[in-house]
């Protein structure tokens, strides 16, 4: 479960899909936090990433955490970095924080502070990171892919190696949230085939796990694809996000569309969320003709009905089998 425990960002990136920045009128408080974690628990939920806006924004991140993983729960926190400090950092070694994961969109710092739209950024991300190595803690990265960083993500990888990251995950950067009025910028679906073809093909060379969200599979490769379809995440329980409202959607991607609005668990119970998650359809009528349909269903909801553009940008007419686009998965072994 990802759970956006504030909406407070101290970044303005130009893609977040939550448009986190400002804090929301009346955030959940900390024991309302805890309520949830527990039913989430009693759910069988087993994971929790503590996500934002900024999750280090919250002055009662720590007894979060502590609760979190007082009571059982797979524990880990997804930040920008600019406000680590070693006291925190010394408190997640201490509470055995399951995962420290940041976002870092580049090697240069100018593409990287023009996507976070704050100057001076890419420093603190990276000293941030740079002093949670070897911790003890699982540190991932992930970067958000689209024209603007694509040329040097290889070279970040190399570099997130040499320092001994954990693991380095390349994402579809999403026209959805800030995303829709950045068009231009997002990988269309050839551009995202090659780019997926070269960091795989590089995969051997680097000394971390390499993870790829939004596979974009050639039907020729694509042998019984009606059996292997990465179905749509929004009927899973296990990908539930819960905003610092209370508010709950079945996906990042669909945040703010009131129409998949699960409930709000200030009122609602758990088990009527889960209720309403069982009658979420994903499936579209908007490719429905296409002959490979039954083995990507249309591809991304959001990106289809939510989006400026109306359609997948990652579809070649059929040539690709696509994934949902929050579904990552490792295609190499090292880093482990």
């Amino acid at each position: 479960m990802d759970f956006h425990i504030t909406n407070a960002c101290n970044l303005r990136c130009i893609h977040c899909y939550a448009k986190a920045g400002k804090e929301v009128d009346e955030p959940l408080k900390n024991d309302e936090i805890f309520r949830i974690l527990s039913e989430a628990k009693d759910f069988g939920i087993s994971e929790v990433h503590l996500e934002g806006g900024e999750p280090l924004l919250r002055n009662d991140l720590k007894e979060i955490c502590l609760y979190a993983k007082k009571i059982g729960l797979v524990t880990t926190v997804c930040t920008n970095g600019t406000l680590l400090d070693r006291n925190l950092l010394d408190f997640f070694k201490r509470v055995q924080l399951d995962g420290l994961f940041f976002t870092v969109f580049s090697l240069d710092n100018k593409i990287h502070d023009g996507i976070t739209q704050i100057r001076g950024s890419h420093e603190k991300t990276i000293r941030a990171l740079k002093l949670s190595i070897g911790q003890g803690i699982r540190i991932g990265v992930f970067t958000p892919v689209c024209r603007k960083n694509l040329d040097g993500i290889r070279c970040l990888t190399e570099h997130l190696s040499s320092l001994g990251v954990h693991f380095h995950a390349y994402i579809h950067m999403s026209p959805v949230g800030r995303g829709s009025d950045i068009e231009d910028l997002i990988l269309n679906a050839q551009e995202w085939i090659d780019f997926t073809d070269l960091i795989m093909e590089s995969s051997g060379k680097y000394n971390l796990e390499m993870k790829l969200e939004s596979f974009a599979v050639r039907r020729a490769d694509f042998k019984n694809a009606k059996n292997k379809r990465s179905k749509c995440k929004a009927n899973d329980v296990c990908f539930l996000h819960v905003l610092a409202s209370g508010e709950v959607y079945p996906c990042p991607l669909l945040i703010g569309n009131n129409e998949y609005l699960l409930g709000n668990l200030r009122i609602s119970s758990f088990s009527s969320i889960l209720e309403k998650l069982k009658g979420i359809n994903v499936s579209s009528e908007y490719c429905t003709r296409c002959d490979i349909f039954d083995a990507c269903g249309g591809g991304c909801i959001a990106y289809r009905e939510i989006s400026k553009l109306s359609f997948d940008p990652r579809c070649k007419n059929g040539e690709y089998i696509l994934s949902c686009p929050t579904y990552i998965s490792s295609f190499n072994n090292a880093g482990e």
